[in-house]
């Protein structure tokens, strides 16, 4: 069975994929994994023409080369105290 073209990019860029989510986690950058999960690969062909996509979330190039020179805000006493604030209950336990 002959693989076609757009499979070898299928199949590279989803290796690709898998090698940058890899870097993130043993970089400690996962939290829930929802954004890996949203980090996708796309492969089509139009007439002649073969393409392919790996597609992340706007701030995941963040993750990858951090944040730029720049102040911080003028309120992040007020944000961190305010994530402070947030309470998280106690699993309930089931008789």
């Amino acid at each position: 069975m002959a693989v076609g073209l757009e499979q070898i990019l299928a199949e590279g860029l989803t290796q690709m994929r898998s090698e940058i989510i890899r870097a993130s986690q043993d970089a400690g950058q996962e939290a829930s994994g929802r954004t890996y999960a949203q980090i996708t690969v796309q492969t089509g062909r139009e007439g002649e023409t073969v393409w392919g996509t790996i597609e992340a979330p706007n701030y995941f190039y963040t993750l990858i080369r951090g944040r730029g020179p720049g102040k911080i805000p003028a309120n992040l006493g007020q944000i961190i105290m305010e994530l402070s604030l947030i309470h998280i209950s106690e699993p309930t336990r089931r008789s």
